[in-house]
């Protein structure tokens, strides 16, 4: 996990899975493993917690605190066994009722 964690942020789609937030926050990512699969690409899917915010409201007399806001998304990563390639893709955004429940 932390070799994803320590991924730069350009390589996983945690921007197209924000939902509540327009930025992600750098050093932010926590990961959780939902399933893992093996044959001839090594499959991976991960539940990434990370935080974003809504970037541009940072006046000073602006109501809106610049605190973070939690975010979460669900990440399919594919490693191809013979050349190494990896992809990954969101597989899910996260919905409001999640937030709840996490």
């Amino acid at each position: 996990m932390q070799e994803i964690c320590s991924l730069d942020l350009q390589s996983l789609p945690l921007q197209q899975g924000l939902r509540y937030s327009s930025t992600v926050v750098p050093d932010s990512l926590s990961v959780s493993v939902l399933k893992t699969a093996c044959d001839q690409h090594h499959f991976s899917l991960m539940r990434v917690f990370y935080i974003g915010i809504v970037a541009g409201r940072n006046c000073a007399d602006d109501p809106m605190p610049a605190d973070g806001i939690n975010e979460y998304c669900e990440v399919s990563i594919c490693i191809n066994k013979t050349t190494a390639l990896t992809t990954t893709n969101l597989t899910r955004q996260a919905k409001l009722m999640d937030i709840f429940i996490l």
